[in-house]
């Protein structure tokens, strides 16, 4: 995505990108500290010291605030900051921004249910599939300049080719 961003809202982009795939490595490096947390809680006489592992990061507000900043707030933030720089650059209509920001509240706002999840889930997959669904339409000399279909047009056929 950020390459489309080649000659326009180039800044923009790069922070997002940044700051998106740190937190998505964040948050991956973070869900695989439960796979070996389970993994060694299945180990003859180790339940214990997992337990223990477990209620001192639970407690820790310097952990706390760590993956706020480093998985959440980063990956929210430059999710945003990426979408909109496709906006300023012509690549992506106004709600694909808006979509992306709306699916980031209900991590930092707490409700009840799993209903809030599904819907942040949907929003950002509307979100960003209409990026996806924009570059796809894109020509391939499009793709090469940067340059996106006229704004508001979204076309999924096949693109002329001169050969």
């Amino acid at each position: 995505m950020v390459r489309l961003t080649w000659s326009r809202e180039v800044v923009l982009a790069h922070v997002g990108d940044t700051l998106a795939v740190l937190g998505a490595v964040g948050y991956a490096c973070h869900q695989m500290l439960f796979v070996v947390m389970g993994e060694m809680a299945r180990m003859e006489g180790r339940r214990e010291a997992v337990i223990a592992v477990s209620e001192l990061l639970d407690g820790s507000v310097l952990i706390g605030v760590i993956v706020m900043l480093m998985f959440l707030v980063s990956l929210s933030v430059g999710l945003i900051l990426l979408t909109a720089g496709l906006y300023r650059a012509g690549i992506a209509p106004i709600w694909a921004p808006v979509c992306v920001f709306l699916s980031i509240l209900p991590a930092f706002v707490p409700f009840d249910g799993d209903y809030p999840g599904y819907a942040a889930f949907a929003l950002l997959s509307v979100g960003l599939g209409i990026v996806g669904v924009k570059i796809l339409g894109m020509s391939d000399v499009g793709w090469e300049q940067g340059l996106a279909p006229s704004r508001g047009e979204v076309g999924l056929g096949a693109q002329p080719r001169v050969q």
